[in-house]
This record gives structure tokens, sequence and C-alpha cells, in this order.
């Protein structure tokens, strides 16, 4: 079964996230004890507050955060006095060459002459995503571009390949991490290595009763379908998927 440790405040329809809204986000991963923890989309926002939640919560050893480019917040927090966060910058989950990208910064293929040398990792959050193309700046987005005239391939296909595609790839990409967390752990489900995909209501087909929002929309139905096999496919290797809805919608 998909469950969510992520408490959540989400709204059933889409809008524009506000600094005020990320101090209302809310942990609760149990008594878990996570030793390396990489987050997608750690620049700002949703991922952004939660690298400083789990800053602050002590119960990790690294936090990996991953984005395109730093920003200064971003910057400003791992540069705090005893830190444990570390920022991997050039990770495009959009980008074919991810897994290089990835295998370079978390050892995903063992050396020679250490078999060891593998990053284990007992906690991936999916956190990047988008709801369409950036705006003219590359920062504005245009929620009105997913309406029934005025949708395109271009939407629809940046949509897909962040929303959906990106989550699924960069857990291809470091399964062997995974599974190295999970061999050295116990069949107790507090200890077990986690996926989370942060997905939306968005995706939801019966709460859909304002259509448009086509690629947004059609991205995260997809997401929680990837959500929906990554678990079944690796329950038998003790790793647990979590669904969840975003804390904006």
């Amino acid at each position: 079964m998909l469950s969510s440790p992520v408490s959540t405040r989400s709204r059933n329809d889409h809008s524009s996230s506000s600094s005020n809204q990320d101090k209302n986000l809310t942990l609760n991963f149990g008594v878990f004890l996570f030793s390396f923890f990489p987050l997608s989309g750690a620049n700002r926002g949703i991922g952004l507050e939660l690298c400083k939640q789990l800053s602050e919560s002590g119960i990790y050893s690294s936090i990996y955060a991953l984005c395109r480019k730093s920003t200064q917040e971003l910057s400003t927090l791992a540069s705090m006095p005893d830190s444990k966060i570390k920022i991997f910058e050039n990770i495009d989950v959009m980008k074919e060459d991810l897994a290089d990208a990835v295998k370079v910064a978390f050892q995903t293929t063992p050396k020679e002459s250490d078999p060891s040398s593998i990053i284990p990792i007992h906690l991936l959050i999916h956190n990047a995503g988008a709801y369409g193309p950036p705006g003219a700046s590359n920062e504005e987005t245009d929620y009105g571009s997913q309406t029934l005239d005025r949708i395109d391939v271009r939407s629809m296909l940046y949509a897909f390949e962040l929303n959906t595609l990106g989550p699924l790839m960069l857990t291809k990409a470091l399964l062997p991490n995974l599974e190295a967390a999970a061999s050295s752990s116990s069949s107790e489900e507090e200890s077990q290595p986690k996926v989370v995909i942060i997905s939306s209501a968005m995706g939801s087909i019966e709460e859909n009763t304002s259509g448009g929002h086509y690629g947004y929309r059609t991205a995260k139905a997809g997401v929680n379908m990837v959500g929906r096999s990554l678990s079944v496919d690796l329950k038998p290797k003790n790793i647990a998927v979590s669904l969840s809805k975003s804390f904006y919608g």
C-alpha cells in the first residue's frame, strides 16, 4: 500500500506558492535515523523549506540538495555552522545525462578497490516539478497557458518530462544506492529506505471538477502511476515508496 509519511496541507485547485505557505509545512517521519538524504528541487519553495526543517530535526547525517542552480537562500543555509547540507548543482532531471551526473555525486557503482564505496541512500524525496515552461523572464509561469484553447505540445512535453519522467529516472539512477541502504536495514518499516514523490491533487481524476491545466494534471496523474509501479517493483527489495499531495495543491 502507498502511504504518506509527510503530513501536508493542500488545496485541490492549483495556485501559485507563497513564502507564508512554506511555514505551514509539517514533517512527520517517525523515529527514523536517516544517514544520507538527497532532495531534488532543493533550491527554493517546498524543497528549500524541507532542507531547513530537516536541518533542524537532527535525524540525518547528510542532506544532499540537488538542483540545477543554487539560490542565495540555499547557499546561506548550507554555509551555516555545523550544517549537514551539501549542494549538488547541475542536476537536471530533464536531461538524458542525469544518470552520469548522479553517478559522480553519489558513486552509484562501487570502486573496484572498495565494493562498499556506494553511498547508501535512506530517504529520497522527489520535489522537483513545475506547472509548465517558464515565461519570458525564465521565472514567471503563465497559469493560463494550459486551457483548451492554448495548450500545445511544448507545454505538454515539458510538464511530462519534469513532473513524470524526472522522479522515475532519478529513482532508477539512484537504485544501487537505495539497495545499498536496504541491504543494511532490517525488515522493520521504520528502517526501510524510502522514496517519497510529492504529487498533487491536480493529478486526481475524481477531484477534477474544474477542467483545464492539461499538461500539469496529466503529468501528475502520470507520476501517481509511476509511484504505484515503483511501490510494487521495489517492495521485494525492502524499499518503501510514498505518494504525497503537494503542500500547495
